[in-house]
């Protein structure tokens, strides 16, 4: 097949599940039928089927010992040990400290087994939150396609503020866990007050670092892309991004407080609901409006999430209200 032909669909995910199968074969088979099937490609005797000669040079360069291209080559090695080490690093450290701070109650390996009860209310509070994430993610990668198909540029661009935007984005998630678990408490207790002005201190806390980074983003974002990367496209075409991103700095510090303010109190399913609704139904339509209106640069799109956060936004004050409202007539 030429380079200048161009694969259709079909072709294509056939390509790829005979490149799966062939790939976990490699590592499934003895070495010498991989090589045996590498070198019939080599005399040509696939010379008929461009699928598979694509799936033999596929096969040839992924190989850890190919004699073409290494996969150490390009850092992946060193980078997953990185990765692993790192982890590894954390779980001691916390060992270390837990063993030395000890346990408020018994802990042993006699303690760790299943309740049927506490597993399903884990369940019951956990999956909503884990399907909010799954989709969310989804929606990244299908924010990402949108970007990709306006050209090199615009992708590295959405790379470099994506990296900047995940980083902003720690702080306000840190003071979020902090005002569930806070929340989760004084719930138990029935310190309703509490309860509120935890929310409010977290809130509070997350705008301290969400002005911060939208305020400096606003004046200096050639500063914070530039780090990334020393191309100019790329670091002007992000700064217009990241522009009009970093708003959502300021508004995911009532957003994700408030979500955790409701999971704290084992009311996990609102948060799940209302960030669908603004991911499907407002981000990824406004991404991909925004991205036609001007294709040739990323600052409009920059304004879709933080519109569709504000969605959520008013989403979550209005239910906070009418939770007001319902409590209210109660005690009368």
């Amino acid at each position: 097949m030429s380079t200048n032909d161009k694969i259709s669909r079909r072709s294509f995910i056939k390509t790829s599940v005979m490149t799966g199968g062939v790939l976990l074969a490699s590592s499934a088979m003895p070495g010498h039928a991989m090589e045996r099937l590498q070198e019939q490609a080599d005399d040509g005797k696939f010379a008929g089927d461009s699928l598979l000669e694509g799936v033999c040079d596929i096969h040839l360069h992924c190989r850890p010992d190919s004699r073409e291209r290494s996969v150490d080559e390009y850092g992946f090695t060193k980078e997953a040990m990185a990765a692993v080490l790192s982890q590894g690093i954390s779980f001691l450290a916390a060992l270390w400290f837990l063993h030395r701070r000890g346990f408020h109650f018994e802990f042993g390996w006699k303690n760790i087994r299943p309740d049927r009860f506490l597993s399903g209310e884990i369940v019951k509070l956990g999956a909503p939150i884990a399907l909010q994430d799954a989709l969310v993610n989804i929606s990244f990668l299908i924010i990402t396609v949108i970007v990709n198909r306006m050209g090199v540029i615009a992708s590295a661009s959405l790379g470099v503020v994506e990296k900047i935007i995940v980083f902003a984005m720690l702080p306000p998630m840190a003071i979020a866990a902090a005002v569930s678990t806070m929340t989760a408490q004084n719930y138990g207790a029935g310190l309703v007050q509490r309860m509120a002005k935890c929310l409010y201190c977290g809130i509070g806390m997350a705008l301290v670092f969400g002005l911060s980074v939208c305020l400096y983003s606003q004046f200096w974002p050639e500063t914070l892309t530039g780090i990334f990367t020393k191309d100019a496209a790329v670091i002007d075409m992000a700064a217009g991004y990241l522009r009009g991103y970093s708003i959502d700095c300021i508004i995911v510090s009532f957003v994700f407080c408030i979500n955790s303010y409701f999971s704290g109190q084992g009311n996990s399913w609102f948060p799940m609901i209302h960030s669908l609704i603004a991911t499907f139904l407002f981000r990824i339509p406004l991404s991909y409006l925004f991205g036609q209106l001007d294709p040739t640069d990323l600052q409009l799109m920059g304004y879709a999430p933080p519109l569709s956060t504000m969605v959520s936004l008013l989403i979550c004050l209005w239910y906070l209200r009418r939770r007001r409202r319902t409590s209210a007539i109660r005690q009368l």
